[in-house]
């Protein structure tokens, strides 16, 4: 009787053991799949945030590597524009000068183109036609006066060197007055048709003119069509007395003797 109670006590001691050890192992089992969803889960994290940290600063270095060159490149830019319009302003700078000195020079408006011609009524003095004004230019031109003439000028301008002369003698503010220069060729510029527009230059000869009357400048022939003959003008840009002043022109209608 007691053995039978024993033995159920037993039995029943090892079915709460078995139990027990049962409840111990699943709680083992669940602590131990923890710990590994656990563990596992860092290390996944610590892949994939090492990747991510790089592939943001490889972007990143690409956009700041971009950014720079594009820097670079507008400044490059800026410097080239800065150059170019500096050669620009000293170009439009240096044009300018060269223009007035040409147009003070060859006047283009006032010098006018000639081509010589033979006149048949005389085959044998030189004379050369100045496009716009209806008279022969020849070697001797004078004043109604006569007081004032200009020789050589035909044969000047044909043969394209040399000098003409001209003589000046009158009475001015009560004092005698006498000038003598040459006239030359500045410049002459030939068009394919044959046409040459002329620029010439004069200087007084100081020695032969009368003191403070001296100066040289631009010598221009013309046609003013309210007064006959040839206009020959004589600016001055250079003086050699107070008499002829810089700027002064003197005028003259001049016609072929």
């Amino acid at each position: 009787m007691n053995t039978n109670n024993e033995e159920a006590s037993l039995d029943q001691v090892l079915r709460e053991t078995n139990e027990l050890l049962n409840k111990l192992d699943s709680i083992k089992e669940k602590s131990s799949i923890s710990e590994s969803k656990s563990l596992k889960e860092p290390k996944q994290e610590y892949k994939k945030m090492p990747g991510n940290h790089r592939e943001v600063n490889t972007q990143e270095t690409r956009s700041i590597v971009l950014l720079g060159v594009i820097l670079l490149l507008a400044f490059l830019a800026l410097i080239l524009q800065v150059a170019s319009e500096g050669n620009k302003a000293e170009n439009t700078v240096t044009g300018e000068i060269e223009g007035e000195k040409t147009k003070l020079l060859e006047n283009p408006d006032n010098d006018k183109s000639s081509r010589p011609t033979t006149d048949p009524s005389s085959s044998s003095q030189e004379q050369v036609y100045f496009t716009g004004i209806d008279l022969l230019v020849t070697n001797n031109l004078c004043n109604k006066k006569g007081n004032f003439c200009i020789y050589g000028l035909a044969s000047l301008v044909t043969s394209e060197k040399g000098s003409a002369n001209y003589k000046f003698e009158d009475t001015a503010k009560g004092e005698s007055v006498t000038i003598r220069g040459m006239i030359e060729i500045l410049n002459i510029n030939k068009e394919p048709d044959g046409t040459r527009t002329f620029s010439f230059s004069f200087r007084d000869n100081q020695a032969e003119t009368t003191s403070g009357w001296a100066a040289a400048g631009h010598f221009m022939i013309d046609k003013n069509a309210k007064q006959p003959g040839i206009m020959s003008r004589f600016q001055t840009s250079e003086s050699f007395g107070p008499k002829t002043p810089v700027g002064l022109e003197n005028t003259s209608y001049l016609f072929p003797r």
